[in-house]
């Protein structure tokens, strides 16, 4: 449990978001089918990331963890049949059952109790088209995967806009007999396509069709993480709603699939600056200057969705703070993410005092309200955690949130650099327990 003392001055500071989560659990799995040695450095200190660790090592890919820096190294022989304990992480359990099919490894993945709830037959079923032997419990975890995958080329639509899925299809296609063609009604997040090609597979984009060529992978023996973004969400919120010019973000990925929300909050009238831009395997990276801003309502473009769905709650908090209305609409994948999002951020933010309303795909904040402390629960949800804190940050009195160790799924250092920047706002309660 932790607790925030709102309108505390903050201090100017640096911040080095951790390395991106959706690359750490990809490079992990690339390399480890690549067989050979890999050093991977700025890993993710995100649990999902150690999660989708624990279940390589538990397959037998020899891996060493050494704070930020993993070092895989080529197996001799993997087991037969395995049981992964995906934990809270629905990368881990819809990228996995490719690799063991890919592998000829029998095994049933399973998870916690919210991983449990999630929707995982949208990955059952592409993958069963192409000739996998897989089933899940009534659409969900555990799922069962068989040895004995035969898998052929095939061209796949996508109805959903998901990378996870595009991802699970693009792995399995390494290990089909024909090109896989992966069609997508909406652009998604395209590290696996940067990082397969970076792994020595020939792999062509055309628009929002991608066609995966059967190979081997090979290792490029050195992978640096770039920043992670959609952490970095948070501290440029913090930039924005700030009375001076605090926050400078450094070395942070800015993936133009993955920094849509820029663009939204730049029509909302934020004020940022990009620098030192560079490319390092084909992720763009570079430094963000935040200066505080005066913000106003908008009506957030569907097409973006599926690119600020990890940061729509944070959205929510500043549009709280915006002058006039902000709408959004179809992002309905919400509803099954960690928690339901819709619905956790509009509790939490009427209990701050904020004008919202929750819609079935999406919710409606009338802007310009004053934000009051309050006791709250986040359903166990890291982006909410992190979204609700900028929120107490800018708030009267004195926030506690209950679940606040559910950070760790993505952001462990979170509250540690928050306090660096606030450093009389956060008392931690839980030491107390």
């Amino acid at each position: 449990m932790i607790e925030i003392k709102g309108l505390q001055n903050l201090v100017k500071y640096s911040y080095h978001p951790p390395g991106d989560k959706s690359i750490s659990h990809r490079v992990a799995i690339l390399g480890a089918l690549s067989n050979d040695w890999l050093n991977i450095t700025n890993f993710s200190q995100g649990k999902d990331c150690f999660t989708t660790i624990s279940c390589l090592q538990e397959i037998g890919i020899p891996i060493e963890v050494d704070g930020t820096t993993v070092k895989i190294y080529p197996w001799k022989k993997l087991k037969n049949k395995v049981n992964l304990d995906c934990g809270n992480s629905g990368t881990t359990a819809r990228l996995l059952p490719s690799i063991l099919g890919g592998l000829n490894i029998e095994g049933v993945l399973f998870g916690d109790s919210s991983l449990s709830q999630r929707p995982m037959e949208r990955v059952i079923t592409p993958l069963k088209k192409l000739g996998g032997i897989l089933e899940g419990t009534d659409g969900k975890l555990p799922i069962k995967v068989e040895r004995g995958w035969r898998l052929r080329g095939e061209k796949l639509e996508l109805q959903i806009p998901s990378a996870q899925i595009k991802s699970a299809i693009l792995l399995a296609g390494l290990f089909a007999s024909n090109p896989v063609i992966v069609k997508e009604s909406k652009v998604t997040r395209n590290h696996t396509e940067i990082m397969l090609k970076e792994f020595g597979i020939n792999l062509e984009v055309k628009e929002r069709e991608i066609t995966i060529y059967p190979g081997k992978l090979v290792s490029p023996r050195e992978y640096h993480v770039v920043g992670d973004f959609s952490s970095a969400a948070y501290f440029i919120a913090l930039g924005l709603l700030s009375k001076e010019e605090i926050i400078e973000i450094r070395d942070v990925g800015l993936n133009p699939t993955r920094t849509a929300f820029l663009e939204v909050i730049t029509k909302m009238g934020a004020k940022i600056q990009i620098i030192n831009e560079k490319v390092i395997h084909g992720e763009k990276m570079g430094d963000i200057k935040v200066f505080p801003s005066t913000l106003k309502g908008i009506e957030v473009s569907e097409d973006l969705i599926p690119n600020i769905i990890d940061e729509l709650p944070l959205l929510g908090v500043l549009a709280s703070f915006a002058q006039g209305t902000t709408k959004v609409v179809k992002a309905g994948e919400l509803r099954v993410k960690e928690s339901d999002r819709i619905k956790g951020t509009v509790e939490n933010l009427k209990k701050f005092g904020v004008n919202i309303m929750e819609l079935e795909d999406g919710f409606i904040v009338q802007g310009g309200n004053k934000l009051r402390g309050r006791e709250i629960y986040c359903h166990k949800d890291h982006r909410i955690v992190m979204a609700m804190t900028v929120a107490a940050l800018f708030s009267e009195g004195n926030t506690k949130i209950l679940d606040s160790q559910w950070v760790n799924i993505s952001n462990a250092p979170f509250f540690k650099e928050i306090k660096k920047i606030a450093p009389n706002s956060i008392i931690d309660l839980s030491v107390r327990d």
